[in-house]
């Protein structure tokens, strides 16, 4: 088994297990419940021409294979009847997303 194989299956037992039921929302498009992974006060790394600065977001990780389409800056996330906007897309392991997002 390839690592790349393998990263895939770690992304999909990672979000079955630990995973949410969220709203996710292509930006001008159709909201399609699927289960992702939510964190709350997760550290964030932005490289800039002074150094790095250490910030604390909220994250959400999704399986892209259980998407419409890889989400992109813009697209929406409901979470708790709370709507939160994508603001940066990390791709973090085989098939899968990282979305700061904010409310």
């Amino acid at each position: 088994m390839g690592f790349d194989t393998l990263s895939a299956l770690c992304v999909k037992a990672v979000t079955r297990s630990l995973g949410q039921t969220v709203t996710y929302t292509p930006d001008g498009g159709a909201g399609e419940e699927v289960t992702a992974v939510w964190f709350d006060d997760m550290e964030d790394i932005v490289d800039t021409a002074a150094g790095p600065i250490i910030s604390r977001g909220t994250f959400v990780d999704f399986d892209v294979a259980t998407l419409s389409q890889t989400p992109v800056k813009g697209d929406g996330v409901t979470k708790g009847g709370v709507v939160y906007r994508i603001v940066k897309v990390y791709l973090v392991a085989q098939g899968a997303a990282r979305c700061k997002v904010l409310r």
